[in-house]
Order: C-alpha cells, then structure tokens, then sequence
C-alpha cells in the first residue's frame, strides 16, 4: 500500500478532482464565450452536460493512464509539480492522437487535429497539476487549484480562438 489513512483520502480526492477539472474548464470556456447568447437554464444545462461528457473520456483515462503513472511516478520518487504537469500533458496529448486513431480517423492531418492535441495536453497538464496539489500542496490548496482552472481556462480560450 502505497498510502495511509488521511493519505488514502487525499489520493482518492486527488484523481476525482482531477478526473472533473479538464471538463470544468472545457464547459466553463465554452459557457463564457455563450455567455451574452444564451440565458441561465441553457447556460447551467451545458455547462452539467459538457462536464457529464468530460468525465465519459477523462474517467477511463485516469484509470487506464493516470493511476499507472502515479504509481510509476511513485516508484520513482518523482515528487515534483513540473514532472507531474509533463507527464499529465504527454498523456493528454497521447489520448488525443489515440482517440483520433480509433474515433475519428476520417480526420486526416489538419490544423484542427494539432489543435486538439494542444488542448488535450493542456487538459492532462491541469488534470496532473490538480492531483499533484491534492496530494503534496500542504498550504493554500483552493487558491492554486483556481489559479491553475483560470489558466487552464485562458490556454483553451485561446485554442478557441485560434480554430475560429
């Protein structure tokens, strides 16, 4: 066992929270740029819908990649935040190109798929970067977590903008 008690709980939180932040921030970009063009109802309904979509790709995707990279990580030593944000952005990026492969391979090579691969790395980066500040951040939890979802939020906007 590779942690105890409170630890334990952490760990749990740490991939739940991490599992939730990619859709948190995809739907929370897509809602600000509805934003002036839809009201309330239609605003909270994406918004649940949009993260009930998320977790439909990020929850196999921490089980199949995340929790073996903690672990590997974990076997390693590997403790630090940089270490975790790169590897959580080579297996968004990598989900990407294999969700392109068997999902969508009448998508040939396009500035759309580069942009996806770019946002899905993003995605993996702030879902490790959540996981590593559940589990080693001691201080001042929630004011990184919504810095890093502000961020997160800013890149994917900025993907946005660029595919329009």
């Amino acid at each position: 066992m590779l942690v105890r008690g409170s630890s334990q709980a952490r760990l749990t939180v740490g991939f739940l929270l991490a599992a939730c932040m990619p859709g948190l921030v995809w739907a929370s970009a897509t809602a600000l740029y509805e934003l002036n063009t839809t009201d309330l109802f239609t605003f909270l309904s994406e918004l649940v819908t949009l993260v009930g979509f998320s977790l439909l790709v990020t929850g196999p995707a921490t089980v199949l990649f995340g929790i073996p990279a903690y672990l590997f990580y974990q076997g390693r030593g590997w403790k630090s935040w940089w270490s975790y944000g790169l590897g959580g952005a080579l297996i968004g990026w990598g989900f990407a190109v294999l969700f392109t492969i068997l999902i969508l391979p009448s998508l040939h090579f396009s500035f759309s798929i580069l942009l996806l691969g770019a946002a899905d790395a993003v995605f993996g980066a702030v879902s490790a970067l959540t996981l590593w500040l559940s589990l080693y951040a001691r201080a001042r939890v929630l004011p990184m977590m919504f810095g890093l979802f502000c961020l997160g939020l800013l890149v994917i906007g900025l993907f946005g903008y660029l595919a329009a």
